[in-house]
């Protein structure tokens, strides 16, 4: 689906169904069809939509000089569930894609169609201010972007692409089959036969730069404290992130926080327990935020945090090809 936005492409996924709509927000450096795997878990149930963020997958980069911002995206996907006729989703977002999903419930809500609830997977929302500073501090995004600028942006085949993912951070720590999918959807052939990614190093580096713009974390932390729907936060037991952002974020909606197995990315690395924690809040509009959390399976615990916020352990893949549309909105 090519949904123009002030005369920019972007590229959106409807993978059908008819049930509830679940609007997927992938991270910095990826692609909507990286949720082909989730899509599959989560079809039967629900109908699941995602898009690619600017200079990703299949959308156009913004033009020199613009940032990219939460608040830039947010629009985006208003304009992507305009075009396919979708009112109160439930809003997935993972890492960028949480910060964006915060903005968008708040933007649906002031047009009063607020999203059935959000659930942010190691969303990129923080009190900058109450940050440390530093070289080895993730806030401004410098730091990631730096290690972004450092990535490959062609391989010389296909069998080369794959064997450097199976092997790199955070590629390896992803489920084959989401892995594949950034390798069909994330690259491009090139004339000679070499491959080269659909984000450029330097797209990906803007959006990790942009995630503290104004428009962005900042923006969004401010916008948790006046929660537009129910909202989920979960993060990973294993992530390289800074637990406090994900438990101060819990902390600040008055719910508790709920840890996958897993690192930053751990919605790619088990699809099926990603879906286990959406379904339950898909089709229940209304939800309220101080029962978020699904019940507790079997060998499941609660785990401790250092600042007292209840951690609620969630924790076993299918293709399946995104409808194809076409739609034309420029706002």
């Amino acid at each position: 689906m090519a949904v123009r936005r002030q005369g920019r492409r972007v590229t959106a996924y409807d993978w059908g169904g008819a049930g509830p709509p679940v609007l997927l927000l992938h991270p910095a450096g990826f692609c909507a069809q990286m949720f082909g795997p989730l899509a599959a878990e989560i079809a039967a149930v629900c109908r699941p939509v995602a898009l690619d963020l600017p200079g990703h997958g299949g959308s156009e980069a913004l033009p020199d000089g613009v940032p990219l911002t939460f608040t830039g995206v947010a629009h985006d996907a208003a304009a992507v569930l305009s075009a396919l006729g979708v009112e109160r989703p439930l809003v997935v977002g993972m890492s960028f894609g949480g910060g964006v999903a915060v903005l968008l419930a708040e933007l649906l809500g002031e047009l009063g169609v607020p999203p059935v609830g959000v659930v942010l997977a190691e969303a990129i929302i923080v009190d900058a201010a109450a940050e440390p500073a530093g070289p080895d501090s993730y806030v401004g995004g410098r730091r990631s972007a730096a290690a972004a600028a450092r990535r490959r942006p062609t391989f010389p085949s296909r069998a080369e692409l794959d064997e450097y993912l199976r092997v790199r951070r955070p590629f390896a720590e992803l489920s084959p089959v989401v892995r594949a999918a950034y390798a069909d959807a994330g690259t491009r052939p090139r004339p000679d036969g070499s491959v080269e990614l659909c984000c450029h190093p330097d797209d990906e580096a803007r959006a990790y730069v942009g995630s503290w713009h104004p428009d962005s974390a900042p923006r969004a932390w401010a916008a948790l404290g006046r929660p537009s729907c129910p909202t989920v936060v979960a993060a990973g037991d294993e992530s390289h992130l800074p637990r406090r952002w994900f438990e101060r974020q819990a902390a600040r909606i008055g719910v508790p926080l709920e840890a996958a197995r897993g690192h930053h990315l751990f919605g790619y690395e088990d699809p099926a327990a990603f879906a286990d924690l959406i379904l339950p809040r898909a089709g229940s509009r209304g939800w309220p935020p101080t029962q978020a959390k699904a019940p507790a399976a079997a060998g499941q615990t609660r785990l401790p945090t250092a600042s007292g916020v209840p951690v609620q352990s969630v924790m076993s893949p299918r293709s399946l090809s995104p409808r194809s549309l076409s739609a034309d909105i420029d706002r």
